[in-house]
C-alpha cells in the first residue's frame, strides 16, 4: 500500500518540473524555510523551469502574477490544500478561523462576500490616515536618535499601525519603545510554529485546538483581542474612524448565524497576526535591498519629492 501510495503520488501532476522529493513530502519546503532560503529557491526554480512548480504531493508554486485573480477569487477555480489547517484559529476549543484559515468552500465564499469590501482598494485607502498617523509618530520619535535598531522599530511601528487599523488605537510599542506585554514575541513564535505546519499541518490543527483549552484567555493577542472587543461593546466605546473590528462586528449584527463572538475574536487576531508580520517582513526586505541599490533609492526619493510638491500624497500634508 505504502508503494502504490508512493507511485500515485509521483505520478500527479505530470511534466511540472520540480524538486524529485516534493512528489513524495511537504518537507522540501519545511527544509528550506528553517534553512532560510526557501524565497531564493523558489525564485531559483521558476526563473529557470516557468511559472509553474511542483513544490510538493499536491502542491504547485504559481509564479505569474496574473493568475492571481483566477486562482484567488470568490468562487474558487482551485481548493485549498491541507496546508491550510495549520492556519486554523481556535478559541476554547472552537474554530475561529479568519478567512485564510477557513476550508470548507462554502463557507469561505459566503465570509467573503460578507467581509470582501473593507480589503477592497477603495477600504484600504480609508484605512490611510490612520498609517499616517502611525507613520508621523513613528518619525518623531527616530528623529531624536543618533542611531537606532532598525528591524526592532519596524516591528513596532507595523504592529501599533496594525492596531490602529484594527482598533483606532496603537498598542503603545512606539511609545514606550518595547515590546508592550510580550505581545510581538508571541506574534513571531506563532509565525515560527507556521513553519513547521506545511509538513504536518492536519497534526499542528489538532495541538491548536488543545493547547486553546490550556492558553484560554490568558493569551497576550488574544487578551488583547479581548479587551479591546469588551470596551468596544460593553462600553460602546466611540470611534472616529471605520476599522476592522467595526466592519466585523457589523457582519456579525448582519449576519449573527455567520459571525460569532467567537468567531470576531479569531478574525481580529489573526488580522493582527498575518498583518502585521508580513507587513513588517516586507517593509524590512524593501528597506534592505534599496540600501543595496543606491540607483533605486534615488529614483524612489525623486519620486516621492515630484510627488510631494504636487500635493499628491496623504501624507505629509503641505
Amino acid at each position: 500500500m505504502v508503494a502504490a501510495r508512493t507511485i500515485q503520488l509521483a505520478r500527479r501532476f505530470p511534466g511540472i518540473p520540480g524538486p524529485f522529493i516534493a512528489r513524495f513530502t511537504e518537507y522540501w519546503k519545511v527544509y528550506h524555510m528553517l534553512k532560510g532560503d526557501y524565497v531564493e529557491t523558489l525564485c531559483w526554480w521558476h526563473q529557470r523551469h516557468g511559472p509553474l512548480i511542483r513544490i510538493g504531493p499536491q502542491t504547485l508554486s504559481v509564479g505569474d502574477p496574473a493568475e492571481v485573480p483566477r486562482i484567488y477569487q470568490t468562487t474558487p477555480l482551485l481548493l485549498k490544500g491541507n496546508m491550510y489547517w495549520g492556519l486554523s484559529a481556535w478559541y476554547r476549543g472552537k474554530n475561529v478561523s479568519g478567512v485564510e484559515g477557513i476550508m470548507d468552500e462554502t463557507e469561505h465564499a459566503d465570509v467573503k462576500r460578507v467581509i470582501g469590501q473593507a480589503f477592497s482598494w477603495k477600504s484600504v485607502l480609508d484605512y490611510e490616515s490612520l498609517i499616517d498617523r502611525a507613520t508621523k509618530h513613528f518619525l518623531d520619535i527616530i528623529q531624536e536618535f543618533e542611531d537606532f535598531d532598525m528591524l526592532k522599530w519596524i516591528d513596532f511601528y507595523t504592529f501599533d499601525s496594525m492596531n490602529g487599523i484594527a482598533f483606532s488605537s496603537d498598542l503603545g510599542c512606539m511609545s514606550q519603545g518595547t515590546d508592550v506585554g510580550g505581545t510581538l514575541r508571541t506574534v513571531r513564535l506563532v509565525m515560527s510554529l507556521w513553519t513547521y505546519t506545511v509538513g504536518s499541518p492536519i497534526f499542528f490543527m489538532w495541538a491548536a485546538r488543545a493547547l486553546s483549552f490550556a492558553i484560554g484567555p490568558s493569551g497576550p493577542l488574544l487578551r488583547l483581542c479581548l479587551d479591546r472587543l469588551r470596551s468596544r461593546t460593553e462600553a460602546q466605546a466611540k470611534i472616529t474612524h471605520p476599522d476592522l473590528l467595526d466592519v466585523y462586528l457589523k457582519a456579525q449584527e448582519s449576519h449573527p448565524e455567520m459571525f460569532s463572538r467567537e468567531k470576531v475574536i479569531g478574525m481580529t487576531l489573526t488580522t493582527l497576526l498575518t498583518g502585521s508580520e508580513t507587513t513588517s517582513v516586507n517593509l524590512a526586505w524593501t528597506i534592505y535591498h534599496l540600501l543595496q541599490s543606491p540607483s533605486s533609492l534615488l529614483s524612489l526619493q525623486e519620486e516621492l519629492e515630484t510627488a510631494c510638491l504636487q500635493g499628491e500624497l496623504s501624507y505629509p500634508r503641505l
